[in-house]
């Protein structure tokens, strides 16, 4: 009997110290597979002439983005990147701010897709930016990333297996509205403000957006306020990665 009570006890422990990423992965990296055939035939196009430093020459972008219903109603949703060849370039985890089921949307609803995989939407006067945060990789699934993790295993926000060596992100014991990043062990600790939304930010930090705008497990955004201050002020309306930031623009920080 005592040996069942520990079981469960321990059982109980694990469930509740599971995040949301954990949660998701564990459930769509099985649907992978045929979700990526699905997006191989239904992907939506997205295309659009890309001008390297301002020139006037331009070329061409051509990708391809799809979004999985499947448990869609978390900030970790299943997503894909079709590249300008047909090729599944991507199949894994996306982010996403809201816990709402992403819309349907067609190409012209598109704001951008990159060749990092990461995409916008705008559906219904919101705009809605997707990272791709975690490659899956299968027999059939190929490898995007060769030095990063893969599937459902641990890595840190550079995507990389968690080391000594990993940046770090951590809330100053001294001051909770302050924060401490550090791009390596031996490197300046960079002490400053940052505004938390869709949780409380102490879950494991998972993927680092540009601008030190850190995901975490739980589907945390943490910014920088000095950076979350000049995007929702100076910024105009931005579909690209560091969009993301200014869907938090009318909201109160945690």
């Amino acid at each position: 009997m005592t040996a069942v009570l520990c079981w469960l006890l321990f059982c109980t422990t694990s469930v509740l110290a599971e995040t949301e990423f954990d949660r998701q992965c564990h459930r769509l990296l099985p649907l992978a597979d045929d979700f990526a055939k699905k997006c191989l035939k239904d992907a939506v196009p997205f295309s659009r002439m890309f001008y390297p430093s301002g020139g006037p020459s331009g070329e061409p972008e051509a990708f391809r983005v799809l979004f999985s219903d499947a448990y869609s109603d978390s900030h970790f949703i299943l997503g894909c990147h079709i590249g300008a060849r047909g090729n599944l370039t991507y199949v894994g985890l996306y982010y996403k701010t809201s816990t709402d089921p992403l819309p349907a949307f067609q190409s012209d609803q598109i704001g951008f897709v990159d060749f990092d995989a990461n995409a916008g939407i705008g559906v219904n006067g919101r705009k809605q930016i997707l990272i791709a945060v975690r490659q899956f990789v299968t027999d059939f699934i190929p490898q995007r990333y060769e030095a990063r993790v893969r599937n459902c295993e641990d890595g840190d926000l550079e995507g990389v297996q968690p080391s000594a060596d990993s940046t770090t992100l951590v809330r100053n014991p001294d001051n909770d509205k302050e924060w401490v990043y550090r791009f390596r062990p031996d490197a300046k600790a960079e002490v400053k403000p940052y505004d938390v939304f869709f949780g409380p930010g102490d879950g494991p930090r998972i993927w680092q957006v540009t601008g030190d705008v850190v995901i975490d497990a739980n589907g945390a955004l943490l910014i920088p306020s000095d950076w979350r201050q000049t995007a929702c002020t100076k910024w105009q309306d931005v579909f690209g990665e560091e969009g993301i930031v200014q869907e938090t623009c009318n909201l109160k920080p945690n």
